[in-house]
């Protein structure tokens, strides 16, 4: 994930389908409110700390398989309203 740098400003980003493995690059993306990651090639949640406005976050058809990706996003997205991680190998635990 590139090209995120300058956009502060930023309120949602959907990047479905595009074969992405790790979650990286939204460090200044701290307007973000809406994140779309499904079908991708995810295996772990992380480098999601200061995304405080992130109410929805969709990681269905991914990878995750443990339970450390949980933890973090309870830690770190205190305003999470919506999260998708159905068909994902962790959603059957």
């Amino acid at each position: 994930m590139q090209g995120f740098t300058n956009l502060y400003n930023v309120k949602t980003i959907i990047l479905s389908f595009n074969e992405i493995e790790e979650i990286e690059g939204l460090e200044n993306c701290e307007q973000l409110t809406k994140l779309d990651l499904h079908n991708n090639l995810i295996h772990r949640i992380k480098n999601l700390e200061g995304k405080d406005k992130l109410v929805n976050l969709d990681l269905t058809y991914n990878w995750i398989t443990d339970w450390f990706s949980i933890e973090h996003v309870k830690s770190h997205l205190p305003n999470l309203k919506e999260f998708g991680m159905r068909c994902n190998p962790i959603a059957s635990k």
